[in-house]
């Protein structure tokens, strides 16, 4: 399957309703996320010294010191500055490099990366073209024996599970963050 977007160009709504959002509410979204999930940090910590993981969609680095614990190197990236600038003051220290970068557009070598994270990103992308092409991206730039995790929210989730307590009535639905 051919998963190349037709059009290069990132939909509108993506730049308004997404970057532009994250952009505005990058330190107050940073105080609500401050670690990594339980599940997320146990899959980060299989990561060791000499291999080198892709942090897709990193947000504010709340995953770095999962990643980084038993001695990874960790590529960072994230379509907002704002929440780069929280990650790369967040993680001083830590082998945890940021950079800027699109999820369908990621600016590494195909093979390079040892591992990958892809967490809470893909429910971001505003077309199913986009989503296939975000996690072939990741495919690409894992190796041979390389392993990702990807987490993404879902319509379908049982009443004890759902966290946020969103319901939502279909998929792809704009859900509002209330800066306060």
């Amino acid at each position: 399957i051919d998963v190349t977007p037709d059009d290069k160009k990132v939909p509108s709504v993506e730049v308004q309703h997404v970057w532009r959002v994250y952009d505005a509410i990058a330190e107050q979204w940073h105080g609500t996320r401050y670690k990594a999930w339980p599940r997320v940090a146990d899959f980060a910590r299989t990561f060791g010294k000499g291999e080198l993981v892709a942090d897709v969609g990193c947000g504010n680095g709340k995953n770095a010191y999962s990643l980084c614990e038993n001695g990874a190197f960790v590529c960072a990236c994230d379509v907002s500055r704002p929440l780069l600038d929280i990650a790369k003051r967040e993680t001083h220290g830590l082998p945890y490099d940021c950079f800027d970068a699109d999820a369908c557009r990621l600016p590494l070598q195909s093979s390079a990366v040892d591992g990958a994270l892809s967490i809470a990103v893909l429910h971001h992308v505003s077309t199913l073209e986009r989503r296939r092409f975000a996690v072939s991206e990741v495919f690409r730039i894992l190796r041979v024996g390389g392993r990702a995790l990807f987490y993404a929210w879902a319509l379908e989730q049982r009443d004890f599970e759902a966290r946020s307590g969103h319901k939502f009535a279909s998929s792809d639905v704009l859900v509002p963050f209330h800066l306060r």
